[in-house]
């Protein structure tokens, strides 16, 4: 719920200058429906005094060509995208320098796009989460962490060289299915104190 009132203001504090691009609707692109996307949805409408179209990224190739067709026909103020899927597929689709949001991205740092797309990561630092750790369990020593390999390897590295500043043991797992996620679960019991679990397409859902 902290991550999605960080990105609404980041939101409102974009939005507040796009005022002088010659366009009247805002688009927003979901990767996927879940819980936490609808609220940044919700958030965002009640946030913008312009029109908002909302989309529901297409499975099917064919309605994935009719969206972009769409999008480049059309001078949309700003195009918000929920979710890695929706950011990928747009930053290599879009004809245009429409400025983009993203929001609810694992580790967008390792992503390379244009100067026209900005947003913010869904993850914390993981030196702030130790931190957070310690305050609570002073005397945490083991903690486990489970990473998707394609899309939380930079995350799982960083952690491991911040945790030795909070004198923490930080134990990884890679995991990219679900029969992973239950093997590694498995392979940490009895070795942690604690567990981290970081948002990414394996691991939190």
């Amino acid at each position: 719920m902290v991550k999605s009132s960080i990105f609404l203001f980041f939101l409102v504090f974009i939005l507040s200058f796009c005022n002088n691009i010659l366009a009247n609707e805002i688009l927003v692109i979901q990767s996927k429906e879940n819980r936490i996307f609808l609220q940044l949805w919700e958030g965002i409408k009640e946030n913008s005094s312009t029109p908002v179209e909302q989309r529901l990224l297409p499975e099917n190739p064919a309605e994935k060509k009719f969206l972009l067709n769409k999008i480049n026909s059309y001078s949309w103020k700003v195009i918000i995208v929920l979710g890695e899927d929706a950011l990928l597929w747009i930053k290599d689709s879009l004809q245009k320098d429409i400025p983009v949001v993203f929001g609810g991205v694992s580790d967008p740092e390792r992503l390379t796009f244009g100067d026209n797309i900005c947003g913010i990561s869904i993850t914390y630092s993981p030196s702030v989460v130790f931190g957070i750790f310690k305050e609570i369990f002073p005397e945490l020593k083991n903690i486990g962490m489970i990473y998707n390999p394609q899309r939380s390897k930079n995350i799982f590295e960083q952690a491991k060289k911040d945790a030795t500043l909070w004198d923490i043991n930080l134990i990884g797992y890679a995991a990219d299915s679900a029969f992973g996620l239950a093997k590694g679960l498995g392979e940490l019991s009895g070795k942690i104190n604690a567990f981290w679990m970081i948002l990414d397409p394996v691991v939190a859902n």
